[in-house]
């Protein structure tokens, strides 16, 4: 599935498609750059998944490497000197509930 410019449509019409039919969903490989209207999609993003959790089982950021280039728009992988990114810092706040909620299913 592919989301546009922050734009949860295509999210939300699966969403609401698995919900109907009873099935769960999981969103791969999704990036943001670290400006403030991308970092805004991205806590939409998180948000909207979070809220309906009932659906959505899990997600995974695409993260790049150590082998991309140190300013690669998408990277996860912290600055030298080990300072977190933008993007980051808004996954780590919904990562610990996901990690929270499967804890409490296993």
């Amino acid at each position: 599935m592919m989301i546009f410019s922050g734009r949860l449509t295509g999210c939300r019409g699966l969403q609401h498609c698995a919900r109907h039919n009873g099935f769960k969903a999981f969103l791969g490989e999704f990036a943001t750059g670290d400006d403030e209207v991308s970092l805004e999609a991205l806590n939409d993003i998180c948000g909207t998944l979070q809220a309906n959790s009932d659906v959505w089982v899990g997600w995974a950021a695409w993260a790049g490497g150590s082998w991309w280039p140190a300013h690669y728009v998408f990277k996860l992988e912290p600055f030298k000197g080990r300072q977190m990114r933008a993007q980051t810092k808004v996954l780590a706040r919904y990562a610990g509930q996901v990690g929270a909620k499967l804890r409490k299913t296993q």
